[in-house]
């Protein structure tokens, strides 16, 4: 009985070191925090919060952005995304129309992407992203980055 008894005990020990070290594991992890963005994001966008009185529709809560950011964090820890600002300094003077139509291309050019912020005024872009997509995201930036922009990319607008 006591034998039978140590084999359990033993049987048990192994089976938690196996279950720390496959959750320690960086590709767990990495699963686990896409998978927590994913759960956070789908309860921000599951039903407006509110309207303004400009009609702009308000999406989920602080707390929960607040969430979705340390999971995004963490993905940066483990270098499954870089994180990356780009300052378009090169750009007229902030503006409704030049911030939207940069925006416009961010979300044309990117359309996968559910990570990249624009800040307004001053025109920065915040990206994380997968790593892959750093080289593509900087020649977005070098071509839009531009004292031109309105005339270049607005004309037809």
């Amino acid at each position: 009985m006591k034998v039978r008894h140590l084999v359990s005990v033993i049987a048990a020990m192994i089976l938690v070191v196996a279950m720390c070290l496959v959750a320690s594991s960086p590709a767990f992890r990495i699963r686990y925090h896409l998978y927590r963005i994913q759960a956070v994001e789908d309860e921000i966008y599951a039903e407006p919060s509110g309207v303004s009185p400009e009609g702009l529709v308000g999406y989920g809560s602080q707390e929960l952005f607040d969430k979705r950011d340390h999971h995004r964090d963490r993905l940066v820890e483990l270098e499954y995304y870089f994180h990356q600002t780009y300052v378009m300094e090169n750009l007229p003077v902030s503006s409704d129309e030049v911030s939207t139509a940069l925006w416009k291309r961010v979300q044309a050019s990117f359309p996968d992407s559910k990570l990249p912020t624009m800040q307004y005024p001053g025109n920065v872009i915040e990206v994380w992203d997968i790593p892959s997509r750093r080289e593509t995201w900087d020649r977005f930036v070098e071509k839009y980055n531009v004292s031109d922009f309105e005339a270049k990319f607005m004309a037809d607008e």
